[in-house]
């Protein structure tokens, strides 16, 4: 009862997966080193992304960039199905000039919102046809196959660009987790620990630990990590030495950076490097 249907292309810059499956998956928090673009169709989840939840509806689409920590949360064990692309920039190089960059709006945004474009949009602008030509070119191995899932994806990350400058940018951040994660992500070089966040933020440590987990489906402690190897990463590319990284990005200690690091990457600082 499952169909998995994964395109990867030769350098490694763009995949296209299409799942179907009988139960829901267990998808634990996550972030990639690329664009994610989510085509749901069938399924009874939620989305989380830096802790803001989206409802999600047959022909959504749901998107991230490399900074945003999101996951699905399922409610039930429903029949799931959608279409995935990961995406990085240089897939698209040629279409990015002085003059437009079809990534703009996509990166603008601050993290965390506007990570949803609803149906009728997706319908009214024919991304979801896109996605239907993008399986169709992935599956079919023919000559214009690359050139079409290049024209159809830079038509995707365009066109949400664009929809993205005329819809409505005020995203309310009134509820307290969003006050949790904006103040982890304003302080995440310093310390940061459940009694500092109790005083800062008026809550009881247990009361915060607790509603966070509830509404983002991981950890103050997962998500603090996960920001500062994803800031560490972003430093060895940049060739930091690695006996500096931990300093930089919050840690106490190299012991704990490094355990944390290959715990979230699976592979070391150093290997890390390597593997550029």
């Amino acid at each position: 009862n499952i169909e998995n249907f994964i395109y990867n292309s030769e350098h490694g810059d763009f995949s296209y997966s299409y799942l179907e499956s009988a139960t829901s998956p267990n998808v634990p928090p996550h972030m990639h080193d690329s664009y994610e673009i989510y085509l749901f169709l069938q399924g009874d989840a939620v989305y989380s992304v830096e802790g803001n939840l989206y409802d999600l509806s047959h022909n959504d689409i749901l998107f991230t960039n490399s900074r945003e920590l999101h996951s699905p949360i399922f409610k039930s064990d429903a029949k799931y199905t959608r279409a995935l692309v990961f995406l990085k920039l240089n897939f698209l190089s040629e279409f990015i000039t002085k003059e437009y960059n079809p990534f703009y709006g996509i990166e603008q945004r601050k993290l965390g919102q506007q990570n949803k474009i609803d149906a009728k949009l997706v319908e009214e602008y024919g991304l979801d046809e896109k996605f239907r030509n993008i399986d169709y070119y992935t599956r079919n191995s023919l000559p214009q196959s690359n050139l079409m899932i290049k024209t159809n994806m830079v038509q995707i990350i365009s066109t949400i660009s664009s929809i993205l400058s005329i819809t409505d940018k005020k995203f309310h951040r009134s509820n307290k987790v969003q006050n949790i994660i904006e103040y982890i992500n304003e302080n995440l070089y310093e310390e940061i620990s459940l009694d500092k966040l109790e005083n800062e933020l008026h809550l009881s440590k247990f009361h915060l630990s607790h509603l966070f987990k509830d509404q983002t489906g991981y950890s103050i402690g997962q998500f603090i990590a996960q920001k500062r190897v994803l800031k560490a990463k972003d430093l060895l590319i940049n060739n930091v030495p690695v006996s500096e990284i931990a300093a930089k990005v919050g840690f106490n200690d190299y012991s704990n950076f490094y355990k944390t690091f290959k715990n979230i990457t699976g592979v070391s600082p150093k290997n890390f490097t390597k593997i550029l």
